[in-house]
């Protein structure tokens, strides 16, 4: 699934982690103070330590897209071998993190259970495959993610989930490269924004994602590493596999 341009997604704002809170290493004699992004180093002082919250990570169901006739890949892509996996158990791994785990598309053996769910109709395409999917579960939030992302974790997702808790303000939270493109399909929403988008048709078989989900408002989340690319030939797979 290829990954489509950010024009319309308009919050650039990196997410930031831990700033204004001070941090002590209680290592030798070594104190290190971190307030507002600046550290200062000074010798001979204690060993309290004083941890960094770590966000909290609101619920969330997950549906993975595993559709598709992987034409340009010559063959089911999903089941391709990426490090011993085969690249849909590989996403399902990162979706562990769900309080429920749908997968659109036609029935595949995996490793981790699965609720299988078709869209209408089959091979309808991925908006299809969302809406079908907004059938299942009943959490606020509700992640999207494509089933040929071979570098996406489970700490991806909650990393875009407490991106959209922290921005009450924005729809969804979505990964963009560092050319600027954003991976909708590895993205986290608000439930109810998805369903308003999907109530402004009754139809969308054969319609692009993007005409679903570029009318609501994302924030932007820089992708680390590799973790937003896909799959499209199998010169995309990772080159150990």
């Amino acid at each position: 699934m290829r990954t489509q341009r950010a024009e319309d997604v308009v919050d650039q704002r990196p997410v930031l982690v831990g700033v204004g809170r001070r941090a002590q290493l209680d290592e030798g004699d070594l104190h290190i103070s971190i307030f507002a992004g600046h550290s200062s180093l000074r010798q001979g002082e204690g060993v309290a330590v004083s941890p960094t919250a770590q966000p909290t990570v609101p619920p969330y169901d997950v549906l993975v897209l595993a559709g598709g006739a992987s034409r340009r890949f010559g063959a089911d892509k999903l089941v391709a071998r990426v490090e011993g996996q085969a690249l849909l158990d590989r996403v399902l791994a990162a979706a562990s993190g769900g309080h429920q785990v749908c997968a659109v598309g036609p029935r595949r053996p995996t490793v981790r259970p699965v609720t299988w769910i078709r869209e209408d109709p089959p091979g309808g395409g991925p908006a299809a495959a969302v809406v079908a999917g907004l059938r299942a579960g009943d959490t606020p939030y509700v992640a999207l993610l494509a089933g040929d992302l071979p570098y996406v974790t489970r700490e991806t997702v909650d990393r875009l989930a407490v991106a959209l808790a922290e921005s009450p303000a924005r729809d969804g939270a979505l990964l963009v490269d560092g050319d600027g493109r954003a991976q909708y399909l590895c993205s986290v929403w608000h439930r109810a924004a998805l369903d308003g988008a999907a109530a402004r048709s009754p139809d969308w078989d054969g319609v692009a994602l993007r005409r679903l989900l570029e009318p609501l408002h994302a924030r932007q989340v820089a992708a680390r590493g590799r973790e937003s690319h896909d799959v499209d030939r199998p010169e995309d797979l990772p080159s150990d596999t």
